[in-house]
């Protein structure tokens, strides 16, 4: 800037280097004036020959690139903290996306159980027996109350069985019998074995009612064919009547049965349900229980105490929570 122009800067209004007389401004320039400045004659002032270019900044050139410096340490460091933080970010997606993927798919197999569950429900299971006797449906019931399966028990009398029979619906013209879905299925190993596998299918009950391996499965249907031996026997001598029926079921039928069991149901620990190979409360097992209960409850409990292992095997069972329920509250019958 010139002398020229720093004297049109600072001087308002006046041609001449005279100091502005305020008093004499038109009122209404003055009025509208907010400052006036007085500056020296032109002569008296005087320029400098030299400019000297300063920051604003009342910090010293050194100080200035040091605090750029750190200022970009600053954004270098906030750049890697987003980076790390995009990081997790992606990480912590995979995470949920995973978890979404695992939740979905057991969503869509407890989907598919419910399905099979209902499917199995909406069938009428209905067990057909002799009214008034538990006979081999005793073990039926039992196997369809600790698997928690709903049934309807369905009594016969002598007409209603005859009229069955000539209907072709009782093969080898025999009670229980078991309606599921359209399937009429006769003989107790057989019927306990189709409930287990239902069981097992849609995860009903506390174990694996068909083993945990074939082999198992074979020990179960081994078992069942045992127990409707036995059975046979205990019911030949509550036909029979006599006391030399009972006598002879007694001394000679009972010990060679009973030492067998009792081999069996050595337990390796607690958790070990099952008569032989396995850890689980098979339908062999079941219907094992159910004679010897029977035997019980026909000859006196006591008749089990000279073979303790099968005593507490069997005790074990019978506090199982549904089979204890059934039993305490099922209606007194002859057999």
């Amino acid at each position: 800037m010139s002398y020229r122009d720093c004297a049109r800067v600072c001087v308002e209004g006046g041609a001449s280097g005279a100091p502005v007389d305020s008093s004499r401004q038109n009122p209404s320039t003055h009025a509208s004036a907010k400052h006036t400045l007085a500056v020296l004659p032109r002569a008296a002032v005087r320029l400098p020959l030299h400019r000297l270019w300063v920051s604003h900044s009342s910090q010293s050139p050194a100080q200035v690139r040091e605090e750029e410096e750190d200022v970009e340490e600053e954004e270098d460091v906030e750049e890697e903290e987003d980076v790390e933080e995009e990081e997790e970010e992606d990480v912590i997606e995979e995470v949920i996306e995973e978890v979404l993927e695992e939740v979905l798919e057991e969503v869509l197999e407890e989907k598919e159980e419910v399905e099979e569950i209902i499917q199995v429900e909406e069938v009428t299971e209905e067990e057909y027996v002799e009214e008034g006797r538990r006979g081999e449906a005793e073990a039926v019931r039992m196997m369809f109350k600790d698997a928690g399966i709903e049934f309807e028990d369905v009594g016969v009398n002598q007409d209603t069985f005859h009229q069955m029979d000539r209907q072709n619906r009782l093969l080898f013209g025999q009670l229980p019998m078991l309606e599921w879905d359209g399937l009429e299925l006769v003989e107790q190993p057989a019927i306990l074995e189709h409930i287990a596998l239902h069981a097992d299918r849609t995860k009903k009950g506390t174990n694996k009612y068909l083993g945990e391996n074939e082999n198992e499965r074979s020990t179960a249907r081994s078992l069942c064919s045992a127990a409707c031996e036995l059975r046979r026997l205990l019911m030949e001598m509550r036909h029979a009547g006599s006391a030399d029926a009972k006598k002879h079921f007694k001394q000679e039928v009972l010990p060679k049965w009973f030492a067998a069991l009792d081999k069996l149901a050595v337990a390796s620990d607690d958790n070990d349900k099952g008569l032989g190979d396995g850890v689980h409360f098979t339908f062999g097992d079941l219907a094992i229980f159910e004679v010897v209960n029977a035997i019980t409850v026909a000859l006196n409990l006591s008749i089990i105490r000279p073979y303790p292992n099968l005593k507490e095997w069997h005790d074990k069972a019978l506090h199982r929570p549904a089979l204890e329920k059934h039993v305490w509250a099922r209606p007194d019958a002859i057999w």
